[in-house]
């Protein structure tokens, strides 16, 4: 019988048991135990960029695609996650692959290299092309996955038609328009039209960890029990660094945002975390009504909460939307006689500090930066 979850596959009955395992250096779970570590790693994003159309034809030179239709899906950043080739563009196969792949944005590219695509007009769609596609922009939307292009290229000529540029698509925050519409005549970028050609098999921007794992049964269930037992007792200022890298276990690589507490006693250390918002790809909802009354229960056991999001884009960068629930939280917590001491976001690029950036203002801020402050006065002194 083959393994139907992480815990069958490393011949354990529950996530306590495998813990324990981990926790012991058992060789048999030496690739798990490898994985928890490689995500605590601070990681540099590889996936390439495709924020214009330039590095969209870039991409095409260096992968040497050949003819055919393309979806490419990518993240909030517009980082690629996977290009898969297909013979009809169908909207449920966009819609599928969108949310396998945890993606935000779909740009769709369709490469011809006969001679007939010598200019730009031969390449533009028909009002039906046209029509279908936002059609189809509109029904991604449902989905919260927004098609940001569709592009048209044609390598022997050096021509492209872009949605963007002849404003059939309207210019996204994040894809730009590029300054100018094509590349030199004399760049060559491949020829398609010599040789035998190859389908193009579909290919994920992960890490071979992240993709060995990321299809197993309740490994995202292990990931949070293991980043919770080791994040209890452990303290907010003398332990930080493995702070943030338990956290960056549970988190890093989840595909939708979750928004979750832990609580902190008198001497600085965590008690204990609980997420309590669910979210989607790049946003969750949070009930400062249920967050108060989760604080409420457990009110006499602690002395103030950090609050936790991750953003599965990656950046580390906090949303205007994202100080204005800090200081709403920073808020609510004073009225009920408790206090918000941190807000960490959480992404496979490391951990994001409210209170370190400056952005939060407590009792805790002020005494660490009096403390910096005293450690700078003695290094002068001496």
């Amino acid at each position: 019988m083959s393994a139907k979850n992480i815990y069958q596959l490393f011949g354990c009955r529950n996530k306590n048991e495998l813990y324990r395992k981990v926790k012991n250096g058992s060789p048999d779970v030496k690739e798990l135990a490898e994985f928890i570590n490689f995500l605590k790693k601070d990681r540099i994003d590889e996936r390439p960029l495709i924020n214009t159309n330039i590095k969209l034809m870039d991409y095409c030179k260096d992968n040497k695609l050949p003819d055919g239709k393309y979806m490419l899906f990518l993240d909030n950043q517009l980082n690629l996650l996977r290009v898969q080739q297909t013979e009809k563009l169908e909207l449920n196969e966009m819609i599928r692959g969108g949310i396998e792949s945890g993606a935000a944005n779909i740009i769709l590219a369709d490469i011809k290299s006969d001679k007939y695509y010598s200019d730009i007009y031969s390449l533009a769609p028909s009002p039906k092309e046209i029509l279908d596609l936002q059609k189809m922009k509109s029904a991604l939307g449902t989905f919260e996955l927004t098609l940001s292009e569709n592009f048209t290229y044609a390598p022997l000529s050096s021509k492209y038609h872009s949605f963007i540029e002849n404003g059939i698509f309207e210019e996204g925050k994040k894809f730009e328009k590029d300054s100018k519409n094509h590349i030199s005549e004399d760049e060559v970028l491949f020829n398609a039209a010599t040789g035998d050609v190859k389908k193009y098999e579909a290919r994920e921007y992960a890490e071979p960890y992240v993709q060995n794992f990321k299809n197993i049964e309740k490994t995202n269930e292990f990931l949070r029990h293991y980043a919770e037992k080791e994040l209890k007792g452990l303290s907010m200022t003398k332990d930080f660094r493995k702070v943030k890298e338990n956290l960056k276990t549970e988190f890093s690589e989840l595909g939708r945002e979750i928004f979750s507490i832990m609580f902190i006693d008198k001497k600085n250390q965590i008690i204990k975390k609980e997420n309590l918002f669910e979210g989607t790809l790049n946003r969750s909802t949070v009930y400062l009504r249920e967050v108060a009354r989760r604080i409420l229960e457990e009110k006499d056991k602690f002395s103030g909460i950090v609050a936790i999001h991750n953003h599965p884009s990656g950046s580390l960068r906090p949303s205007s939307s994202d100080i204005v629930l800090t200081r709403k939280i920073s808020e609510a917590m004073e009225l009920i006689g408790t206090e918000l001491k941190d807000h960490l976001i959480i992404s496979r690029k490391g951990a994001f500090s409210f209170m370190e950036d400056g952005l939060l203002e407590n009792k805790y801020s002020k005494k660490t930066k009096n403390s910096k402050k005293q450690e700078q006065l003695k290094i002068f002194r001496d």
